[in-house]
């Protein structure tokens, strides 16, 4: 990950389950990390195949969410 997806990432995991209303857009991408739609778009894209977010919907009104682990450990 490079500097700016670390920005937004940890903007996304400060503010909270409930803190990006409509999940991260790439508008709201370009506002955080002072950045071109171009970059934002290729950033979000490549958090996407690392599996970091999972991209909801398509075209303009693609949003992305944190793909957080839900699993649960146990220990016998």
């Amino acid at each position: 990950m490079n500097a700016r997806q670390t920005k937004v990432i940890n903007k996304m995991l400060d503010t909270g389950k409930d803190g990006f209303e409509g999940g991260m857009t790439a508008k709201k991408y370009i506002s955080i990390a002072k950045t071109t739609k171009a970059t934002a778009t290729r950033d979000l894209t490549e958090l996407v195949e690392l599996g970091i977010l999972t991209q909801n919907l398509a075209g303009r009104s693609t949003n992305y969410t944190l793909n957080l682990c839900k699993k649960q450990l146990t220990y016998e």
